[in-house]
């Protein structure tokens, strides 16, 4: 317990380790075995809208990592899963956790794994985990595990880097090390069954698509990075609007609307020519025409629209209810059942009303049953998918259903969204008219 000022100048001291030494470590750093991330700081607070999901991670990563104590008996979980549509925040939930946990992490890259030389795959994998478990406790990221379980004409090299990640993950849970495999993919049903099953990646948990809550949360923090002027009450109304958005959409929405922002400043007067890089951060002195405004984030809603939407036949409407002459009964119908719940859900909640899911328009051709579609889209602002009977049709057994639950995937995706069968009597006609619709 000796300072800098006890000691003579040049002096080499020893000290005796006894059972009662304590040691106080003042500089901390992890290690990290891998590729490096580009520079990028993860932080906790960067993450909005995960709250619950982020509280869940914490709690089983401090039992694995041996941070809390857990029940005897009970073996540690080593291996999670973490799925969801792109730009949901899977990579920065993984990489803020690991920096959140202050432990030593291992960073496994799919792209860098595949070699021209047999064997070196899988020993670049094992070397990984090797490095994980000599530094134990650790966490292993592994981004992208879709791309190693690439469907099922899978290369002989894929092949056996899955057999090789399973039998990794399956010593680490022999040895009961506290090390836990963090694995990140867009598409759940694309991982190998032998990952997915008890002992290994046997914690799943999907990233949804944001509700209104979360994408106000996820705005809170975006525009804590940027010079602004909107309200919480404007903040609110963006995160209504955005329906469908994720939290790179959401990104894009504010990069686009920082430099419409930046060149209406450029615009307006000669002495604010500095760069965006210099100009945006919060902290840096800024006038008022560079702060961002609800104006400017509404107009780029324009040019940014939900990523998933791009999937998926989208026909942009532009028709309003006044282009339409007369059904007055039509419209309010179609705006009690699918406007309202969206603008008063706590009177629908309160008088205990469930919303109608499914909405059917018949009449005779001409009488602006397509045109009464559009128009409850475009008034409601919600996404709008249109889909023709007959373009659903496949050749192929199962195709045609495989068509039908992919609309309706990417609908629940983007929710609240509506889909429109156009032709519907060409899909789902009687049983005897012709064919493969009774399906």
């Amino acid at each position: 317990n000796l300072s800098s000022n006890q000691k003579e100048p040049n002096q080499l001291l020893f000290y005796k380790v006894v059972n009662g030494t304590k040691f106080v470590i003042t500089n901390y750093k992890t290690r990290v075995h891998g590729k490096e991330n580009g520079g990028a700081v993860y932080r906790m607070e960067d993450i909005g809208g995960l709250d619950q999901i982020v509280e869940e991670l914490v709690s089983v990563l401090n039992v694995s990592l041996g941070v809390s104590p857990s029940i005897q008996g009970m073996k540690k979980s080593n291996g999670i899963l973490i799925h969801g549509v792109n730009g949901t925040g899977k990579t920065s939930l993984i990489q803020s956790l690991a920096s959140h946990m202050k432990v030593t992490r291992a960073e496994i890259h799919v792209a860098d794994l595949f070699s021209k030389f047999y064997g070196e795959a899988e020993s670049r994998l094992k070397s990984s985990f090797d490095f994980a478990l000599d530094h134990a406790p650790s966490l292993l990221l592994l981004d992208n595990l879709d791309v190693l379980c690439s469907g099922k004409n899978r290369s002989d090299q894929e092949r056996r880097l899955i057999s090789c990640l399973v039998s990794q993950i399956d010593r680490m849970h022999e040895l009961q090390a506290c090390v836990v495999l963090l694995a990140v993919t867009t598409s759940l049903d694309s991982v190998d069954i032998q990952l997915r099953t008890p002992g290994r990646l046997d914690q799943e948990i999907e990233l949804p698509v944001p509700s209104r809550e979360q994408r106000a949360a996820i705005l809170n923090c975006l525009l804590s990075r940027v010079p602004h002027r909107l309200s919480p009450e404007q903040i609110q109304g963006v995160a209504f609007v955005t329906h469908g958005f994720v939290g790179a959409d959401l990104a894009a929405l504010i990069s686009s609307a920082a430099t419409a922002a930046l060149l209406a400043s450029k615009h307006g007067t000669e002495t604010h020519r500095e760069s965006a890089a210099t100009r945006l951060p919060a902290e840096q002195g800024t006038n008022e025409s560079t702060r961002l405004s609800y104006e400017q984030v509404t107009s780029a809603l324009d040019q940014v629209k939900p990523s998933a939407m791009r999937q998926v036949l989208v026909e942009v409407p532009n028709v309003k209810w006044t282009d339409i002459g007369g059904q007055d009964e039509v419209k309010l119908k179609l705006r009690q059942s699918v406007e309202w719940p969206l603008k008063h859900p706590e009177a629908f909640q309160r008088l205990g009303i469930a919303p109608p899911r499914g909405i059917l328009l018949f009449g005779p051709p001409g009488c602006s049953k397509t045109m009464i579609a559009k128009a409850l889209a475009t008034e409601s602002k919600l996404n709008f998918i249109s889909v023709k009977g007959p373009e659903l049709f496949r050749k192929y057994v199962g195709e045609s259903e495989r068509s039908v639950r992919d609309v309706f995937k990417r609908a629940r995706q983007v929710s609240p969204s509506v889909i429109f069968f156009d032709e519907l009597d060409a899909l789902a006609g009687e049983r005897g008219d012709g064919g493969g619709g009774g399906g």
